[in-house]
């Protein structure tokens, strides 16, 4: 790989070091004793790839047994990928600088479908086919696994083989024990998968910056060996942070348990909030969980919280239990709030959205009555329901349109200097449903818009390559008079 050998090449490349490797923790293994090599890829850029406890879940596991090597490989950003096929190369591994190509599975972990254009742009800057029709016997496997619901089926057409079936942690396992058994060539027992790192689901970044636990409350049980754990890891790795994903799998005070075990049982570790919904914690658990935390932002899912209450109170017993929640949050010295809440959905009333404003608003009213309201930040993240339906009018350009009047309509709602805004843009919308809702005939819009040149199309959606393609299948109506027919059965 001549590209890193000369500077040159890499000045103008935007976080060079997305592409390089050799970070702590890395795995490095003699080539002479690998009988499979894996690619393990995520179809996005090295920051929120590393950022997947998946991700690193896998990267752990399948390095365990000495001859099969598992490298990495990060969708490369705009200008990399201009700079690969400039240079003509092939999008590599970053621990062995190999095309990944070259190995003998690859394997895609795909937690949003607008990855999918990511997913078949690193098959192209490998110059591997992306329809599996067309691949040979001496072509690597690609492999899917399926996370977070997302809907495979539009990919079908170009992964070998997709797990998604069960539940992730079941879906990591079959694919565990997939790849040993094609590398001892001998059927596998689940015990054997079960006496892997899994169990306890605790795996050490690999970040340089970040060094940190992830513990899968999903899997947890002895709360002592977790606590022995993060001990040793801190001693031999460095760790200094713990966090957690699958809140809701573990009851609220068994995780409470959990967390003050670890801040009482170990001198200077941060244990950190993110990723954890607050709305979840009633007050006794909010009283020992938050001076254990590491300040930062605190996650509150309104939303959530009032769909799965709504048959125990009514709507005034509600906003007063939450209002008590954040006075106990504000009590505890926090002061930055995210509030997410998610429109869209078809039932939905410019009354209950009011509602949910104006409890927003009485949080930042409590605050003041305690502390400076200037000290106070608080984001109002707006998400959209993307249904999951057969119903193609659910996700019509005149839904899309109603959805588009519910934003305008909030942001021109006059909202306290303290709360910012987000929203994301609705353009992407459509071709969320669709994907959603699609089956593998959906492959030809992925193919279009990889060729118009969508790309990352979660954070910077290209309006104009996925109209083309939306066009081009005859998913989007080109005459604005037919604006209220649906989009077309995908």
């Amino acid at each position: 790989m001549n590209i890193f050998t000369d500077s040159n090449k890499l000045k103008n490349i935007n976080k060079p070091a997305r592409y390089v490797g050799g970070e702590v923790n890395e795995i490095i293994k003699k080539e002479e004793k690998i009988k499979t090599n894996v690619a393990l890829c995520y179809p996005n850029v090295y920051e929120k790839g590393m950022s997947s406890y998946y991700f690193k879940l896998l990267y752990d596991n399948l390095n365990i047994p000495q001859d099969v090597y598992c490298t990495r490989c990060f969708a490369c950003d705009t200008d990399f990928e201009a700079l690969l096929i400039e240079e003509n190369c092939e999008i590599y591994s970053l621990e062995n600088k190999k095309s990944i190509k070259n190995s003998d599975f690859i394997i895609f972990v795909i937690e949003d479908e607008l990855d999918f254009t990511n997913f078949i742009t690193m098959l192209k800057l490998a110059n591997i086919e992306i329809y599996k029709s067309k691949r040979n016997e001496n072509d690597p496997k690609v492999i899917v696994l399926s996370l977070n619901d997302i809907n495979s089926k539009p990919i079908y057409k170009f992964a070998d083989i997709v797990f998604e079936n069960n539940n992730d942690i079941d879906n990591i396992k079959e694919l565990i024990k997939y790849v040993l058994e094609y590398n001892s060539n001998m059927s596998i027992s689940d015990e054997k998968i079960n006496l892997m790192h899994i169990p306890y689901s605790i795996v050490p970044s690999i970040r340089i910056n970040n060094m940190s636990i992830i513990i899968n409350l999903e899997e947890v049980s002895e709360i002592e060996k977790i606590v022995d754990y993060i001990k040793d890891c801190m001693a031999l790795q460095g760790v200094t942070k713990v966090s957690f994903i699958n809140q809701d799998k573990i009851d609220s005070y068994k995780f409470c348990e959990l967390v003050y075990k670890i801040k009482i049982g170990i001198d200077e570790i941060r244990i950190s909030p993110r990723g954890l919904d607050f709305a979840r914690f009633e007050e006794d658990v909010l009283k020992i969980l938050l001076p254990c935390m590491e300040k930062s932002i605190i996650d509150f899912n309104i939303t959530d919280y009032i769909k799965s209450n709504s048959d125990l109170f009514d709507i005034k017993d509600i906003k007063e239990n939450i209002l008590s929640k954040f006075m106990c949050i504000f009590k505890n010295n926090w002061s930055s709030i995210k509030i997410i809440y998610t429109i869209g959905v078809k039932e939905e009333t410019y009354e209950e959205i009011d509602s949910t404003l104006e409890l927003v608003q009485d949080i930042v009213t409590l605050y003041s009555k305690y502390r400076a309201k200037d000290k106070l930040n608080i984001i109002l993240k707006i998400n959209y329901y993307i249904p999951f339906t057969d119903d193609s009018n659910i996700y019509s350009l005149n839904s899309l349109n109603k959805l588009e009047m519910k934003v305008q309509y909030i942001k021109e709602k006059k909202l306290d200097s303290v709360i910012r805004l987000v929203t994301e843009s609705t353009d992407a919308y459509i071709s969320r449903c669709i994907l959603k809702n699609g089956s593998e005939d959906v492959s030809n819009l992925l193919t279009y818009a990889y060729e118009f040149g969508a790309r990352f199309d979660g954070d910077k959606y290209n309006n104009e390559a996925w109209n083309k393609a939306l066009l081009q299948c005859n998913l989007l109506y080109k005459n604005a008079s037919q604006k209220n027919r649906s989009v077309g059965e995908v």
